[in-house]
């Protein structure tokens, strides 16, 4: 079974508890797939063990799991819960736990972690990320990989958007009717994800920008405006960072 169909597999489990969550096809899978290719490439042995920083419902600790991996996982919520799916995290091995990793120390010991990855997590830090990233470090053993992901705001269609609507990214009426908000905070261009990793004492591998879109999901003048951003960002390939996701791989010294 291929990577995707495994991620199917597991999406397909959890629409009915769910519905349907267009993200996934929209531009989830793309991330998740991503993800998996540079743990495979950094040679993480499946004996080792991977945390899931803001794990939201899953997808990927149990798709690691269906690989083989020991996982665990943490977010301040536990959304399968909220659902009536909670008994995925046990059918599938995950070790779960609720953290506020804004503010909370991680329950895990100093240099436990093979892995630890965190997928489109920190532009919904309400705070610092200093204690989320300080917590990845200090868990994440000597020579441990962190694989960060996260939205680009120097992304070619955002700058495309912010000119022409003149305005913040972020829907004024999504942020502004919110009783509990927990969209885009703050998104980062990738150097200064780069400083903050630095900061918190990682050593930089790599870092790269990818496309995520899956244009086949939109439809009429959405379509288009993404297709003529893909041009452009071709035309601008001078730009190496002029892509929808940054993903950043550092490793602990």
């Amino acid at each position: 079974m291929s990577e995707l169909d495994i991620l199917r597999k597991i999406e397909n489990k959890l629409e009915p508890y769910i519905g349907v969550i267009p993200y996934f096809e929209q531009e989830g899978n793309a991330d998740y797939l991503e993800t998996l290719k540079q743990i495979k490439e950094l040679g993480i042995k499946k004996d080792g063990l991977i945390l899931d920083v803001g794990t939201g419902f899953g997808t990927m600790p149990m798709a690691l799991s269906e690989l083989s991996f020991r996982v665990y996982a943490i977010d301040k919520k536990n959304y399968l819960e909220r659902s009536g799916a909670a008994h995925f995290f046990k059918e599938y091995g995950i070790s779960f736990d609720l953290v506020d990793v804004s503010n909370e120390k991680f329950p895990f010991p100093d240099n436990f972690f093979d892995c630890v990855i965190s997928l489109n997590v920190i532009e919904h830090l309400d705070k610092s990320p200093k204690n989320y990233l300080n917590e990845i470090y200090r868990v994440l053993k000597k020579k441990g990989f962190f694989i960060l992901v996260n939205p680009n705001f120097a992304r070619l269609d955002n700058r495309v958007v912010n000119i022409l609507r003149s305005s913040h990214p972020l829907i004024f009426e999504y942020f502004y009717n919110a009783e509990e908000f927990e969209g885009h905070i703050r998104e980062y261009i990738p150097k200064e994800i780069n400083k903050m990793l630095v900061r918190s004492g990682f050593k930089l591998v790599k870092t790269y920008t990818i496309n995520v879109a899956n244009l086949s999901y939109y439809s009429s003048y959405k379509k288009v405006f993404r297709i003529v951003i893909r041009i452009l960002q071709k035309i601008f390939f001078f730009d190496r960072y002029n892509k929808e996701r940054t993903i950043s791989i550092s490793i602990k010294e």
